[in-house]
């Protein structure tokens, strides 16, 4: 026969089960909680590192519409040359109106105030491709940063100088 147990070893038995239960139930929380927090942090850096990448595609673009205005010194008749110039700022307006959504600060600032996309790809037409680049190089670096949780360094010029 069983000997009865005393009330304070089954007492003990019983939270003994119970500290087990809630002792493994917990850790398995906290292994969800770090699968959860790890899941989002990817998506997340994913995320901006898609868009990080789109930015420097449309800079890219923006630059190579730049390099490729029409060659006026090879166009006899000024009537091309206005109609090449017009097809050629045509060709910057999708790029324009993916810089509306994709750009930094600097590339906004000099496309703010105008409403229309056409007079946008004008004034980028008429900024130098050296200025367009340092505009590029800080939209991109101020992005890249902020990427990785830094601000941007103290060297960086954020203002656009039109």
């Amino acid at each position: 026969m069983r000997q009865p147990q005393s009330s304070r070893a089954r007492t003990l038995l019983l939270v003994s089960a119970w500290v087990q239960v809630v002792v493994s139930l917990s850790g398995g929380c906290f292994v969800l909680a770090g699968v959860v927090f790890t899941q989002v942090s990817t998506r997340r850096r994913d995320a901006d590192a898609r868009l990080w990448a789109r930015r420097a595609d449309v800079y890219v673009e923006l630059l190579r519409w730049r390099l490729d205005p029409p060659d006026e010194e090879r166009i006899a008749n000024p009537y091309d040359i206005e109609e090449l110039t017009m097809r050629w700022k045509e060709r910057g307006l999708p790029i324009v109106a993916e810089l509306a959504l994709f750009g930094g600060r600097d590339i906004r600032a000099v496309l703010s105030g105008e409403p229309n996309l056409f007079k946008a790809v004008g004034r980028l037409a008429d900024l130098s491709t050296s200025e367009l680049a340092r505009i590029s190089t800080n939209d991109l670096g101020e992005v890249r940063m902020s990427l990785r949780g830094r601000p941007p360094h103290p060297g960086h010029d954020s203002n656009c100088h039109v």
